[in-house]
Protein backbone atom coordinates (compact mmCIF):
# COMPACT_ATOMS: atom_id res chain seq x y z
CA UNK A 1 0.00 0.00 0.00
CA UNK A 2 1.31 3.36 -0.69
CA UNK A 3 1.24 5.69 2.01
CA UNK A 4 1.98 9.03 -0.30
CA UNK A 5 5.18 11.25 0.21
CA UNK A 6 8.63 8.94 1.61
CA UNK A 7 8.68 11.57 4.69
CA UNK A 8 5.45 11.24 5.67
CA UNK A 9 5.25 6.80 5.52
CA UNK A 10 6.33 6.21 9.48
CA UNK A 11 3.90 8.73 10.53
CA UNK A 12 0.97 7.87 8.43
CA UNK A 13 1.64 3.98 8.92
CA UNK A 14 1.50 4.59 12.70
CA UNK A 15 -1.11 7.00 13.55
CA UNK A 16 -4.50 5.97 14.65
CA UNK A 17 -7.75 7.40 14.69
CA UNK A 18 -10.94 6.38 17.10
CA UNK A 19 -13.48 7.51 18.19
CA UNK A 20 -14.32 6.65 22.38
CA UNK A 21 -17.11 7.48 25.05
CA UNK A 22 -16.53 7.63 28.35
CA UNK A 23 -18.68 5.94 31.05
CA UNK A 24 -21.39 7.62 32.26
CA UNK A 25 -19.62 7.91 35.70
CA UNK A 26 -17.07 9.94 34.18
CA UNK A 27 -19.04 12.13 31.11
CA UNK A 28 -20.87 15.27 31.00
CA UNK A 29 -25.01 15.31 32.11
CA UNK A 30 -27.70 16.73 30.22
CA UNK A 31 -29.19 19.51 33.05
CA UNK A 32 -32.78 19.66 32.02
CA UNK A 33 -34.79 22.88 33.29
CA UNK A 34 -38.37 23.78 33.44
CA UNK A 35 -38.90 27.49 32.49
CA UNK A 36 -42.38 28.54 33.68
CA UNK A 37 -44.24 30.56 31.10
CA UNK A 38 -44.52 34.25 32.16
CA UNK A 39 -47.94 34.44 30.37
CA UNK A 40 -50.56 32.24 29.02
CA UNK A 41 -47.75 30.43 26.74
CA UNK A 42 -46.66 27.18 26.98
CA UNK A 43 -43.89 26.30 29.44
CA UNK A 44 -40.60 25.46 27.94
CA UNK A 45 -38.37 22.32 29.10
CA UNK A 46 -34.50 23.35 28.59
CA UNK A 47 -31.51 21.40 27.65
CA UNK A 48 -27.82 22.52 29.32
CA UNK A 49 -25.64 20.27 27.04
CA UNK A 50 -22.25 21.82 27.95
CA UNK A 51 -19.06 19.27 28.11
CA UNK A 52 -18.40 19.21 31.82
CA UNK A 53 -14.73 19.78 33.00
CA UNK A 54 -14.90 16.59 34.72
CA UNK A 55 -15.44 14.89 31.33
CA UNK A 56 -12.73 16.96 29.94
CA UNK A 57 -9.89 16.33 31.95
CA UNK A 58 -10.78 12.54 32.13
CA UNK A 59 -10.68 12.28 28.10
CA UNK A 60 -7.31 14.13 28.60
CA UNK A 61 -5.93 12.04 31.08
CA UNK A 62 -6.91 8.60 28.88
CA UNK A 63 -5.73 10.00 25.41
CA UNK A 64 -1.84 11.30 26.98
CA UNK A 65 -2.02 7.74 28.58
CA UNK A 66 -2.49 6.21 25.15
CA UNK A 67 -0.21 8.23 23.67
CA UNK A 68 2.65 6.96 26.11
CA UNK A 69 1.43 3.66 25.79
CA UNK A 70 1.16 3.56 22.12
CA UNK A 71 5.27 4.38 21.22
CA UNK A 72 5.25 -0.05 23.27
CA UNK A 73 3.64 -1.26 19.79
CA UNK A 74 5.08 1.30 17.39
CA UNK A 75 1.91 3.75 17.28
CA UNK A 76 1.16 7.57 17.56
CA UNK A 77 -2.02 8.71 19.60
CA UNK A 78 -2.73 12.73 19.22
CA UNK A 79 -4.26 13.34 22.12
CA UNK A 80 -4.12 17.27 21.01
CA UNK A 81 -6.54 16.31 18.18
CA UNK A 82 -9.12 15.59 21.15
CA UNK A 83 -12.79 16.73 19.84
CA UNK A 84 -15.80 16.72 21.72
CA UNK A 85 -19.79 16.26 21.21
CA UNK A 86 -21.94 17.47 23.20
CA UNK A 87 -23.55 14.93 25.77
CA UNK A 88 -26.86 13.63 24.27
CA UNK A 89 -26.02 13.26 20.70
CA UNK A 90 -23.98 9.78 20.75
CA UNK A 91 -25.35 8.06 17.71
CA UNK A 92 -25.05 4.48 16.25
CA UNK A 93 -23.02 5.33 13.29
CA UNK A 94 -21.63 2.33 11.02
CA UNK A 95 -21.90 0.81 7.24
CA UNK A 96 -19.69 3.29 6.24
CA UNK A 97 -17.60 -0.23 4.75
CA UNK A 98 -20.33 -2.67 4.86
CA UNK A 99 -19.04 -6.20 4.70
CA UNK A 100 -19.48 -8.53 1.48
CA UNK A 101 -18.40 -11.71 0.49
CA UNK A 102 -17.65 -10.08 -2.49
CA UNK A 103 -17.26 -6.53 -2.17
CA UNK A 104 -18.55 -5.02 -5.46
CA UNK A 105 -18.68 -1.24 -4.75
CA UNK A 106 -15.95 1.34 -4.12
CA UNK A 107 -16.73 1.34 0.17
CA UNK A 108 -17.43 -2.01 0.60
CA UNK A 109 -14.59 -4.06 2.65
CA UNK A 110 -14.22 -7.93 2.50
CA UNK A 111 -14.93 -10.34 5.42
CA UNK A 112 -11.96 -8.96 7.22
CA UNK A 113 -13.22 -5.56 7.25
CA UNK A 114 -10.56 -4.67 5.10
CA UNK A 115 -11.73 -1.81 2.78
CA UNK A 116 -11.11 -0.72 -0.64
CA UNK A 117 -8.63 -3.95 -1.41
CA UNK A 118 -6.10 -3.31 1.01
CA UNK A 119 -4.35 -5.97 2.59
CA UNK A 120 -3.01 -4.84 6.20
CA UNK A 121 -5.65 -2.46 6.94
CA UNK A 122 -8.78 -3.95 9.23
CA UNK A 123 -11.24 -1.94 10.17
CA UNK A 124 -13.10 -3.50 13.45
CA UNK A 125 -15.56 -0.92 14.66
CA UNK A 126 -19.08 -0.82 13.70
CA UNK A 127 -18.29 0.71 10.13
CA UNK A 128 -17.83 -2.61 8.63
CA UNK A 129 -21.12 -4.26 9.84
CA UNK A 130 -23.50 -4.74 6.49
CA UNK A 131 -26.57 -2.99 8.70
CA UNK A 132 -27.07 -1.74 12.15
CA UNK A 133 -29.63 -2.78 14.38
CA UNK A 134 -32.10 -0.88 16.38
CA UNK A 135 -29.92 -1.23 19.66
CA UNK A 136 -26.96 -0.60 20.91
CA UNK A 137 -23.67 -1.98 18.99
CA UNK A 138 -21.53 -2.04 21.45
CA UNK A 139 -21.59 -6.30 21.44
CA UNK A 140 -21.85 -6.79 17.93
CA UNK A 141 -19.10 -4.54 16.82
CA UNK A 142 -16.76 -6.01 19.32
CA UNK A 143 -17.66 -9.90 18.80
CA UNK A 144 -17.29 -8.89 14.69
CA UNK A 145 -13.97 -7.40 16.02
CA UNK A 146 -12.74 -10.31 18.05
CA UNK A 147 -13.48 -12.06 14.63
CA UNK A 148 -11.35 -10.45 12.62
CA UNK A 149 -8.73 -10.55 15.38
CA UNK A 150 -8.84 -14.09 15.27
CA UNK A 151 -8.98 -14.78 11.62
CA UNK A 152 -6.70 -11.72 10.22
CA UNK A 153 -3.29 -12.87 8.68
CA UNK A 154 -0.76 -11.41 10.62
CA UNK A 155 2.30 -9.87 8.85
CA UNK A 156 5.90 -8.47 10.07
CA UNK A 157 5.80 -4.59 9.58
CA UNK A 158 8.10 -3.78 7.01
Amino acid sequence: MKTGNPLWRPLLQRTMMGFCGLHSDHSSHVVLSLRKSTGFGADTLELDLRVSDKARRTAHVVARDLFRKGFAFGTMFCPWLTKFSNPGSGTHCGSSFPMRREPKHPFDSDMLGRPFGLSRVFVVDSSVLPSIPGTTLAFTAMTNAHRIASLAPIEALS
